[in-house]
């Protein structure tokens, strides 16, 4: 999608747009009375930012397609030349760490998924070990590495989330003391695995971001945010600068978004997401054999809204901290009332990236990447709230017209 196309679609969803995300609901909408769907995404691409702009683009139309999908696990096939196999002496370290769990939450996951063979380790119930990180492992096929991934995965309740939390004081305070190796494998270790896991580290977010949407960044857009995980809605506001471009009320039952620029609104169907596949942070990515070069497993909950890029930020955590050589944390510092840590490294692309993560929730508060020095893509998160009431949002939509996207 070029810049210019961006620009159009930013003000006003174009009928194009409306038919392209009708296009793709209608695909995944018959794949949504499968709880287990998995959608496939191809090109590495997708991990990054054509995401959000996607989801501008379109004035929000597509995020249809997320609304579409109980939600869970979607596998990325990356077809990038196959990197270097080679760890660093920060990730020499190798410990055979299989995922800890709840031993009651065991017997209730076999019940419904037979095939799960994680192991489950005897622990303080309150918590789950952390998987200290591994070079990458490796499958000679796509099938075959989505196989070893579900081996070491497990089904769990997407409300019983908080059971699977690693104790995130002990690491915290361990980041935050005298004498302690930021750069060691169990901090780092620790840092990816909250980016990885976020959405298991609270249940509710409030807040307000903003983000480019032209190449020379000029241009920007305001999101303001409230997300409840445990009754699966959302809503968020998109403006470009003073004016009102969209707003998204996204519930367990539909996805209503309310188009300001020539007063429109669409509905569509979205769905309870009941379960969640778990998977070892070790397992979340494994190197294939060309063409496709690696296999990634991302999570997201079909009642989020654009938001969720920050909230459950595992697309910008896999492929540039899977690599721990690639990167280190440079300091632990605070930004808007949050203790986050400060990462720079070189990513997938081979541009320079800095990020700021919360070290408490594994939230997003602020990324940019450069290329030659300069700056060629940011978000920041101006403001975060966590764990406060949110509540529910109504859509006015006097003097609004319904589109139907699904019209034959």
């Amino acid at each position: 999608m070029t810049t210019e196309m961006l620009d159009k679609a930013i003000n006003g969803i174009r009928p194009e747009l409306i038919e392209e995300a009708a296009d793709i609901n209608t695909i995944i909408k018959g794949k949504a009375e499968n709880p287990d769907t998995i959608v496939l995404v191809q090109g590495v691409e997708a991990y990054h930012r054509p995401v959000w702009r996607k989801l501008l683009a379109t004035a929000s139309a597509l995020i249809l397609v997320f609304g579409a999908v109980a939600g869970g696990a979607f596998i990325m096939k990356n077809r990038t030349s196959k990197p270097a196999n080679t760890v660093t002496d920060t990730t020499s370290v190798q410990q055979e760490t299989e995922m800890p769990t709840p031993a009651e939450a065991e017997e209730a996951t076999e019940a419904s998924n037979p095939e799960a063979t994680a192991d489950i380790s005897d622990i303080e119930p309150e918590f789950i070990e952390l998987q200290l990180h591994e070079a990458p492992h490796y499958a000679e096929t796509y099938e075959e590495a989505r196989v070893l991934a579900d081996e070491h995965s497990i089904n769990i309740p997407w409300n019983e989330r908080h059971k699977y939390r690693v104790d995130t004081k002990h690491y915290a305070e361990l980041l935050q003391s005298d004498g302690y190796d930021i750069n060691s494998l169990e901090a780092k270790s620790y840092i990816y695995h909250m980016m990885l896991n976020s959405y298991l580290y609270y249940d509710t977010a409030k807040g307000t971001m903003i983000l480019p949407y032209s190449n020379d960044l000029s241009h920007y857009t305001t999101i303001d945010f409230q997300d409840d995980f445990n009754n699966q809605e959302s809503y968020n506001k998109c403006s470009n600068y003073t004016d009102v471009v969209s707003e998204n009320f996204i519930s367990s039952e539909k996805v209503i978004n309310k188009i300001y620029n020539g007063n429109n609104y669409t509905v569509s169907p979205n769905d309870w997401q009941y379960e969640i596949k778990l998977t070892e942070d070790n397992y979340r990515y494994i190197d294939v054999a060309p063409p496709d070069y690696g296999f990634s497993i991302c999570i997201w909950n079909a009642c989020m809204g654009i938001e969720f890029n920050i909230l459950m930020p595992d697309q910008i955590a896999l492929p540039w901290l899977m690599r721990f050589e690639n990167w280190r944390i440079d300091s632990i510092s605070e930004r808007i009332g949050r203790t986050v840590a400060e990462l720079s490294g070189v990513n997938d692309k081979g541009n320079d990236f800095t990020l700021a993560v919360d070290i408490y929730t594994g939230i997003l508060i602020e990324y940019t990447v450069s290329s030659n020095g300069t700056v060629i893509d940011y978000l920041k998160t101006t403001d975060l709230q966590v764990d406060i009431p949110v509540e529910h949002t109504e859509p006015d939509l006097t003097d609004f017209t319904k589109i139907d996207l699904f019209k034959q």
